[in-house]
């Protein structure tokens, strides 16, 4: 009986995120959230000079090598984008089958269970499915795996709870190996549940559950600890430490100052970089060896002094340009009232737990915001895990009988109720507002262009980037020869092969490597192509002319020559 009741959980959970996927995709169409998904993906494809990738800044090497090996296999398969279609549906799953499993305790189970997935799938997954960001798909994972963990309080028998905590260390795991800096928070939330179920779960009633989450909490370290080590492992042993420390210094100057919008404490600085490689840094552009982790370094502690917007002032300002986020941080302060309104015989110190959780969730953004960069798929991984743990512990709670109690409960739910509706409604708007057009016109112009001249480099600026394809068409062929004049793509063991093909020294680009060989420039931005120009005409010596090469609608190419 117990078996055919798991099955059916999974099956109700299966059916509702298929449902929710059928209608996001009637609603709008299924693409990555902005270009930095469509990067990893195109070097896993073989953009970079036509070999898949073996490495990413972004993830961890085990999955960096997993997408490498299937992309030998087929590259022109989009590994990437369907392990995290695959991931979301997965973790969607796993959130609506805890919640049926952790409502067992309520009056109507089912439909309890039932009201508790509608939430989670119009909350939690519907814009991270439909618009996917690998940050956003390890965070969905780490809520999954908060949930996951959570239902082993539910187990009846010993194979029951190993099994349910086995799922917990894989969502966990492979979040971690997505994306490693969003998976924190539900790391910490994790290792509060295991905690709160060490000190508060009654041995006999639920007499696997402690020994079940002190041994998972033991495992989750051990595997958390060996994953970070074969990072520093693998990044030592192939010499791409200071390729991080470059990457740390362009983080640290164009995500956490004002350098793109106020160059003027930049200029000030006696730094290595003159005036036109500074204007030519604001735009993101890295192709040249005088950019060093040290200039790079230096220029952001110019930026040290600068008054910025107290943390307090940066969150209520984000909160209220991102309804999403506030909707969610409403919703799960909501069920954490709701917690305590909960009969206290009932899983004691399940209020106290999700008190936590909020608590956590705002130091998080609190960090967040003082850190100066508060993003809304950053919020989203630390409001993610933490609605999935207060939601559990609601639903583990029934009302305590009285009046008062159970009317008090009845308007927090309605609140909750009207919060999701809220959530549901801005995730329609933001879903449907702005079709993308510009990653089926404008990329699939430049791949044609790049295909019909293999014997050029094209470089482009970020600026001319637009790509939110998930499943880009390569029927043609893979153009191995587009590459970024900047951005995080730099520095990577990708880049540096690609420019050796066309006989090009990544570690030591300079000026002189524009005139006479095979890189041309991909500009939509005049200002970009004058920028190019003066940087080249003074590190030169001799006046450079941008002469156009092809004509496109939405891009010239030129090639840099020295102006007669």
């Amino acid at each position: 009986m117990q078996r055919r009741r798991s099955w059916l959980i999974w099956l109700a959970g299966a059916v509702m995120t298929a449902i929710t996927l059928a209608l996001l995709m009637r609603a709008s169409n299924l693409r990555f959230e902005n270009s930095d998904d469509a990067l990893i993906l195109k070097a896993f494809m073989g953009f970079e000079g036509g070999v898949p990738a073996d490495f990413s800044m972004n993830m961890h090497p085990l999955l960096a090598g997993a997408l490498h090996a299937l992309a030998l296999c087929n590259p022109a398969v989009p590994w990437f984008s369907l392990f995290q279609v695959g991931l979301l549906l997965l973790s969607a799953t796993v959130l609506v089958k805890a919640g049926f499993q952790l409502a067992r305790g309520q009056q109507f189970p089912w439909l309890a269970g039932l009201a508790a997935g509608c939430v989670t799938l119009s909350v939690c997954v519907a814009f991270v499915l439909c618009r996917v960001n690998h940050t956003t798909t390890a965070a969905l994972a780490g809520a999954a795996a908060v949930a996951q963990a959570l239902s082993v309080t539910t187990a009846h028998t010993r194979g029951q709870a190993v099994r349910g905590m086995l799922l917990c260390l894989l969502l966990a795991a492979t979040a971690y190996l997505l994306r490693l800096e969003s998976v924190w928070p539900a790391l910490a939330l994790i290792l509060l549940v295991f905690g709160w179920q060490v000190l508060y779960q009654p041995g006999d009633k639920m007499p696997h559950a402690r020994g079940t989450a002190l041994v998972g909490a033991l495992t989750l370290v051990c595997v958390v600890a060996a994953l970070v080590g074969t990072r520093l492992w693998v990044v030592q042993a192939r010499g791409l430490q200071a390729d991080q420390d470059w990457h740390a210094a362009r983080i640290a100057l164009m995500d956490y100052t004002d350098f793109e919008a106020d160059p003027a404490p930049a200029l000030a600085a006696s730094g290595p970089l003159d005036a036109t490689e500074i204007e030519l840094a604001r735009r993101w552009f890295f192709m040249d060896a005088a950019m060093t982790t040290e200039a790079l370094q230096t220029l952001a502690d110019a930026y040290a002094d600068e008054p910025a917007p107290a943390p307090v002032t940066r969150l209520a300002d984000f909160l209220r340009d991102n309804p999403r986020q506030l909707y969610t941080l409403a919703i799960t302060a909501l069920l954490c009232a709701l917690c305590w309104l909960g009969d206290r015989r009932t899983h004691p110190g399940a209020a106290l737990a999700a008190t936590l959780a909020l608590a956590a969730a705002l130091v998080f953004l609190f960090y967040l915001a003082l850190r100066g960069r508060l993003l809304a798929r950053a919020a989203d991984a630390v409001l993610l895990p933490a609605f999935a743990l207060t939601l559990g512990l609601a639903l583990l709670k029934p009302p305590k009988r009285g009046l008062l109690r159970r009317g008090l409960a009845a308007l927090l739910l309605l609140g909750v109720l009207l919060g999701t509706g809220l959530q549901a409604r801005q995730t329609h708007y933001e879903i449907t507002r702005a079709p993308d057009t510009v990653s089926l016109q404008r990329e699939a112009a430049l791949e044609r262009f790049a295909l019909a001249n293999p014997d050029l480099l094209i470089a482009r600026s970020p600026n001319l980037l637009r790509d939110t394809r998930l499943l880009p068409d390569v029927s043609a062929g893979v153009p191995g020869n587009l590459i970024l004049w900047g951005d995080w793509a730099c520095h990577t063991p990708g880049w540096y092969a690609q420019l050796a093909r066309y006989g090009l020294d990544g570690h030591a680009l300079r000026a002189q490597d524009w005139l006479g060989t095979p890189l041309v420039l991909a500009s939509a931005d005049p200002a970009e192509t004058d920028a190019l120009c003066a940087w080249l005409s003074q590190a030169l010596g001799m006046p450079v002319a941008a002469e156009p090469l092809a004509q496109a609608d939405e891009f010239t190419v030129y090639r840099m020559t020295a102006a007669r």
